[in-house]
């Protein structure tokens, strides 16, 4: 199976917390999907995830919905139940990538317009973004920006921004203090 995709391993451990007792429909998925990581991957890249994933017989199509063949769930036997989404979806990568699949199952994917819909329905329930949440998703927009006309223009990217506060030095934090007295 290869290449792998990081919407790949979203979907695997998503339908593994959508469709614990029953296969899950497009709607329980999309709901999976935005618990896991809040920022889905495009529409197109679902579907094709989908397809693929059916196709070499990790996901199973049923009139109910989709679940997780007995091969997927062998796979994901040893990921960690518990941990940072990423470190989950590297190992759940890793072990893709280590078993060598063949694509023998027809590929099925839902429809890419009710897709579209559980996805919207998703995020309509989702609490409007704080103004400190539009500030930094535009200030993220402008950087990707300036750095791709960077590139564009063949000077390197700019590095990111370091987090934490601006003065991360204990010096610098007394800069333009008069100095303590001390109690005797």
């Amino acid at each position: 199976m290869h290449p792998i995709h990081d919407a790949d391993a979203l979907l695997l451990l998503a339908l593994t917390l959508a469709s614990k007792r029953r296969p899950a429909n497009v709607e329980e998925i999309a709901i999976a999907l935005g618990t896991l990581q809040p920022r889905l991957p495009a529409e197109p890249k679902l579907l094709d995830a989908f397809a693929r994933l059916s196709n070499h017989g990790l996901v199973i199509a049923s009139l109910d919905g989709y679940a997780l063949s007995d091969t997927a769930q062998g796979l994901l036997k040893g990921v960690k139940a518990k941990g940072e989404i990423a470190e989950r979806l590297q190992s759940l990568k890793d072990r893709l990538a280590g078993n060598q699949l063949t694509a023998t199952h027809p590929a099925s994917k839902p429809d890419a317009a009710a897709l579209s819909a559980a996805i919207a329905a998703w995020r309509a329930t989702l609490p409007p973004p704080t103004k400190a949440e539009k500030v930094a998703e535009q200030r993220e927009a402008r950087f990707n920006e300036t750095n791709a006309k960077r590139i564009a223009e063949g000077k390197p990217p700019l590095p990111p921004k370091r987090p934490g506060p601006k003065r991360p030095f204990a010096a610098r934090k007394t800069a333009g203090k008069p100095p303590r007295k001390q109690e005797r």
